[in-house]
């Protein structure tokens, strides 16, 4: 198998592990590695991700994060005392070279002593700042409305902050609609969470000209017609391109889009378009909009999305971690 096929076997046997074995791992890993993936010892899945994690890739990162995090919270016991700091050092090397530890403690300091909801005081701040010196490059303070992070350690250190404080929301359940005369199961997915990132930055990821930019499972998206367009505001449609998805296939969907834009708000509504179905017709439901939302001391970012794709199952436990990761990385792609 390709390094990444490895890769994620390693990310979700761990997963496995740290989630008590409620992560399911049929139909994510290949039946003949099932017995494999799912009685490796922990120890040998955090090697593997270690050896095999590229930091400097977002997605890699983010499940290098996400990983170390979980760690920290729920798996020192299941995994190993000093797993979380291989894994922390692992994913700031590309921005701290040479100061890995130093940073690597900071993010652990902050993860430990941060829960969902919890404030950003200026210690926060103040701390990372140590940490990554002249590589991050913090604007405002925390009595601010909003601080932004930016410079090399920017995107890095927005996202520990946001896996540390932000609890996401998620909803998904099964529901029959219409296709083509008969009533099939479609999954409906609803997710709701907050971002210490700016208004400006999130924006940019709601516009579905630059969900290529926003998110790397979107392979393409291309404007086949606009039917109106006032200020930022326009309709039409798209042909996109997204996958790999779970059974290693890329999908090609016509979408009818709607995009608004106002002050503190933006959102995107979307629909299969009318006429022939791109892509041999694999995906028959795809609807849903996506918003975000100025609340003042945070941005508000939601999806709602119903969805049928014919050869492809998902087991419905991991519906909304699957989810939640693909609005994760659309929040931090693109800081």
């Amino acid at each position: 198998m390709e390094r990444r096929d490895e890769l994620e076997l390693a990310v979700v046997g761990l997963l496995h592990t740290l989630d008590e074995k409620e992560v399911p791992l049929v139909d994510l890993v290949p039946e003949d590695r099932l017995e494999e993936v799912g009685g490796r010892d922990p120890a040998e899945s955090v090697r593997l991700v270690l050896e095999l994690s590229d930091p400097s890739d977002p997605v890699e990162r983010l499940w290098l994060a996400r990983l170390a995090v979980d760690v920290l919270r729920k798996g020192r016991g299941r995994v190993g005392g000093n797993a979380a700091d291989a894994l922390l050092q692992r994913v700031v090397s590309p921005v701290a070279a040479g100061r890995e530890e130093s940073a690597a403690r900071a993010l652990r300091s902050i993860v430990e002593r941060l829960e969902p909801g919890a404030p950003l005081t200026q210690d926060v701040f103040d701390e990372l700042q140590e940490a990554f010196g002249d590589a991050l490059e913090i604007r405002g303070a925390a009595s601010d409305v909003q601080v932004l992070l930016s410079g090399d350690a920017g995107a890095l250190a927005t996202l520990f902050l946001e896996l540390a404080t932000n609890d996401l929301s998620c909803a998904s359940s099964i529901h029959q609609v219409e296709v083509e005369g008969e009533l099939r199961d479609v999954i409906f997915v609803e997710v709701d969470v907050c971002t210490n990132k700016s208004f400006d930055s999130c924006k940019r990821s709601i516009d579905p000209t630059r969900w290529p930019d926003a998110n790397p499972l979107f392979r393409s998206v291309d404007v086949l017609s606009v039917a109106a367009t006032s200020g930022a505001d326009w309709a039409g449609v798209i042909k996109e391109r997204v996958g790999p998805g779970l059974n290693g296939k890329v999908y090609e969907t016509n979408l009818s889009v709607t995009y608004l834009e106002r002050e503190g708000m933006a959102i995107t509504a979307f629909d299969l378009a009318p006429g022939p179905p791109a892509g041999g017709g694999k995906v028959t439901v795809d609807r849903g909009f996506l918003s975000l939302t100025e609340e003042g001391t945070h941005r508000r970012i939601r999806t709602l999305k119903v969805y049928r794709i014919e050869d492809l199952v998902t087991e419905p436990s991991w519906i909304c971690p699957l989810w939640s990761s693909q609005l994760a990385l659309a929040g931090w792609w693109d800081a």
